[in-house]
């Protein structure tokens, strides 16, 4: 069947911009936040908009687990559910099921493993770009309703203890940033005094050559963006965003802090600590540190090995004390990672079982 043809209604607030924002309020759902996960995570939500706004406004409204999907940009075929008291405006979509013919937990995890034939619907130029009309005709193979249930029911738990783990991980997180603006001092040092580079081993690779057995991770500028079966490093690292999607809504970058065997594509540095703060001290505070004076281009972002070294970093009071708080918390954050990096296999071999 056609995706058209098991919908019940298209939520599309595209080409109109809201008149103001506020600061607390409805959550508004942008391309960052769609990222293939169960649901978005709502603690990186950084614009809202007022009731009064949501009601004279928003021409549709999304409903709790509509499905979400990005069309434009580095995030374009992007999927999640939506959760409620939200909306979504540019560059992105809803999708709202038929559930007499569709369940809409299906649809997300079955348009998962459509990801390459929806992303090669693009068609931009400057930058990525799906047509809506393409991506209502890809064509799919659907379970019955009572093999979808099953499926929902089987991955689905999966995920509720994914989303468990990822708000004990983001709790922990804020927690960090909260000790570092308590213990933050005037003492300013360049990125590059602190870090060491090694942007030289990465390697691109195209689809074709990640064919094989799935077993390393390979991480793009923002995430995992496929597996393959070799590896280049084995370690502790920060990857941070070189081009495309390099700087979050309140400037700091986007990063990626990775462990065990893994290859990385040339989106993103790749960064270890010279040693004045230890690797987890330097992950929380590029956290809270401001990168858009390093930014360079107009419609392609991205932030060169030269200015990278040139970006400002507060370091903290008592620099002793700010690594053994680090570590102990990384220690923590790093147990629940582990957790979640078994689950996403384990969901990864549902889908597989049930979609290919």
């Amino acid at each position: 069947m056609l995706l058209k043809e098991l919908l019940k209604e298209i939520i599309d607030n595209r080409g109109k911009n809201p008149p103001e924002y506020v600061a607390y309020g409805i959550p508004v759902i942008d391309n960052y936040l769609i990222d293939n996960n169960f649901h978005p995570n709502l603690t990186r939500v950084n614009r809202y908009i007022s009731t009064d706004t949501y009601n004279n406004f928003i021409r549709k409204k999304t409903i709790e687990n509509d499905l979400l999907i990005t069309l434009v940009g580095n995030g374009y075929g992007n999927i999640t559910l939506s959760p409620k008291n939200t909306i979504i405006i540019q560059n992105t979509i809803g999708l709202r099921t038929n559930e007499k013919i569709c369940l809409s937990k299906y649809l997300y995890y079955l348009l998962l493993n459509q990801k390459t034939t929806i992303r090669n619907l693009n068609r931009g130029c400057a930058q990525p770009s799906i047509k809506v009309s393409d991506l209502l005709s890809i064509d799919l193979n659907i379970h019955s309703l009572p093999e979808q249930k099953h499926i929902v029911d089987t991955i689905g738990s999966i995920d509720d203890l994914i989303e468990k783990y990822e708000k004990i991980v983001n709790k922990l997180l804020k927690n960090a940033k909260l000790f570092y603006l308590k213990n933050i001092s005037n003492n300013v040092v360049p990125l590059g005094d602190l870090i060491n580079i090694f942007d030289n081993i990465r390697k691109p690779l195209s689809s074709n050559e990640r064919k094989g057995n799935k077993i390393y991770p390979y991480y793009g500028a923002t995430q995992i963006i496929d597996y393959v079966d070799e590896y280049l490093f084995d370690g502790e690292y920060i990857l941070l965003a070189e081009d495309g999607t390099v700087i979050n809504d309140d400037e700091t970058p986007v990063i990626q802090f990775i462990t065990g065997k893994n290859w990385v594509g040339n989106h993103a540095h790749v960064l270890n600590s010279k040693g004045i703060l230890n690797l987890y001290s330097l992950y929380f505070i590029l956290q809270q540190t401001n990168v858009k004076e390093a930014i360079t281009g107009a419609v392609q972002l991205k932030i060169n090995q030269e200015n990278l070294k040139k970006i400002i970093v507060n370091l903290p009071n008592n620099i002793d004390e700010y690594n053994n708080y680090s570590k102990s918390l990384m220690t923590i954050i790093l147990k629940y990672k582990n957790k979640l990096s078994k689950l996403y296999t384990l969901k990864k071999h549902f889908l597989d079982k049930y979609f290919r």
